[in-house]
């Protein structure tokens, strides 16, 4: 089977803290049966070889990984943010902005998202 890879999403991002918006969220199984959601971010930037760069960060929706989405949602919804038990639409958050700040661990190859803060003076 020949099969052709497509790496147009894939840019190098260095560490730092980088503006992004949400451009898709999914509900997703672990292999343990914890729920989680992917967020899919791309990078708004003045820098021409970063903006338009993507990251991914999943977020548990229960147990202590759940103070990731807590804190996810408070940077995007800011007050609006549902409390422990409230609900949210994920639709509702697609085309959001907050910032990010990115690391890559030794043993990866691509950046994680360590921290979400609300965005800054973003031009959509």
């Amino acid at each position: 089977m020949e099969i052709t890879a497509d790496y147009s999403e894939v840019v190098e991002l260095p560490d730092g803290t980088y503006q992004a918006r949400i451009e898709d969220c999914e509900q997703k199984t672990s292999k343990e049966g914890n729920p989680y959601l992917n967020w899919k971010l791309v990078i708004v930037s003045e820098e021409p070889k970063h903006n338009g760069a993507v990251c991914y960060k999943s977020t548990p929706m229960t147990k202590k990984g759940a103070g990731f989405l807590k804190q996810f949602l408070k940077a995007v919804l800011g007050p609006d943010a549902p409390a422990s038990g409230g609900t949210f639409n994920t639709e509702d958050l697609l085309g959001k902005y907050l910032t990010i700040e990115c690391k890559t661990q030794e043993d990866q190859n691509f950046p994680n998202v360590t921290k979400v803060l609300p965005a800054q003076d973003v031009a959509a």
